[in-house]
Formats: C-alpha cells, sequence, structure tokens
C-alpha cells in the first residue's frame, strides 16, 4: 500500500481509508512538466547496444501500431522512454524517472488511441535519429518538442 502512495496510485484520506488516486488534467500537467525538463537530459549517451534496443523497441511499436494493438502499442512507447531514461548513463536521473514509471503508463493508457499511434511512432524515430548523430541539442529539443506535443492531446483525452 505503501508503494502504491508513493508511485501515485493511491491517496490515504482521513477517515475513509486508501482510495485510488485521481489522474485528471491537473496531475498530467504536472507530469508533462516534470517530464520535459528530466527526459531531453537523458538522450545523449547512448552505445551501440543502446541504440540497437531503441531499433528494436521502435520496430515492436510500428508493427503493434500498424495492426491496430493499441494496447501493446501503448506499453511499448513507455518501454521506448523507460529506455531513453536508462541510455542517459545518470543514476540520479534514473532513480528520480523510476517511480513516475507507473503513472507514466497510466497516463499512456488513459489518452492514447489509435489516431496517435502514426506521429507518436514518427517522433520517437526523429528522436532517435538524432540520438545516433550524437546531436545532444537536437535530442533535447526532440524530446521536449515530443513531451510538450503529447500534452494537449492528453489534457483534452482526461477531460480539460
Amino acid at each position: 500500500m505503501q508503494r502504491l502512495e508513493q508511485e501515485g496510485f493511491l491517496t490515504v484520506q482521513a477517515r475513509r481509508g486508501a482510495v485510488v488516486a485521481e489522474f485528471g488534467p491537473t496531475e498530467a500537467e504536472h507530469f508533462f512538466a516534470v517530464r520535459e525538463s528530466l527526459e531531453a537530459l537523458a538522450a545523449q549517451h547512448a552505445t551501440p547496444a543502446d541504440l540497437k534496443s531503441l531499433e528494436r523497441i521502435l520496430a515492436r511499436t510500428r508493427k503493434a501500431a500498424e495492426a491496430g494493438r493499441l494496447r501493446e502499442t501503448v506499453s511499448l512507447n513507455a518501454d521506448f522512454h523507460r529506455a531513453i531514461v536508462e541510455l542517459s548513463g545518470n543514476p540520479l536521473l534514473q532513480d528520480m524517472m523510476a517511480p513516475l514509471d507507473g503513472r507514466l503508463r497510466r497516463l499512456f493508457r488513459l489518452t492514447s488511441g489509435p489516431e496517435s499511434t502514426s506521429p507518436m511512432c514518427s517522433e520517437h524515430e526523429q528522436l532517435l535519429a538524432a540520438i545516433r548523430s550524437r546531436d545532444p541539442q537536437a535530442a533535447a529539443d526532440l524530446a521536449r518538442r515530443h513531451v510538450a506535443g503529447t500534452r494537449p492531446f492528453a489534457l483534452t483525452a482526461l477531460g480539460d
């Protein structure tokens, strides 16, 4: 229960006990602000093995999206973002982002639709190209734009 509360899935309320935490537009807005800042830092230290891993995730994501397997696409989208944080080589960033992984997956499940999968795949491919070209500024800019670009769709889906 304590871990679920730490990860933002439960809130403990006096005289009510533990209840499922809300995840509405306000919570999503806070989450996007954190992601924009932190994920942009991550895309700067990829090894050839990291690149291969990202390529595999993207290939699986594109295949799932084209087959209309939304749940799998959403899960792979979260895997891609987690892999970028892992390849940062920054243990502090990894520790900071680890508790947000569950919230990220929840946000993606609540706000993704079939219409969002193709643009998402394209943006991830552009980000991978910038990482591969060892252009940290372009990678950081693309990461920020990608996160910022998904914000309005998510807030609309959550009822803002």
